[in-house]
């Protein structure tokens, strides 16, 4: 989700009452679909990953 305070806090505290919720910020999302992997290792090359996803066609990591 996008960095909207307004709508982040209410969503997190909402979530809370039922999940442990953490918030953490300045995150980026790479989705790449139909991925080569000579292309991932040029777009991930040095990131330091919190989750990396793959599927036969959609390649997908969450990185600082």
């Amino acid at each position: 989700m996008d960095d909207v305070q307004e709508k982040i806090e209410p969503l997190a505290l909402l979530c809370s009452e039922i999940f442990d919720v953490a918030v953490q910020k300045n995150l980026t999302i790479l989705t790449v679909r139909h991925y080569q992997k000579a292309i991932l290792e040029k777009l991930t090359e040095g990131k330091d990953f919190i989750m990396q996803q793959k599927t036969k066609e959609t390649y997908q990591a969450l990185f600082v």
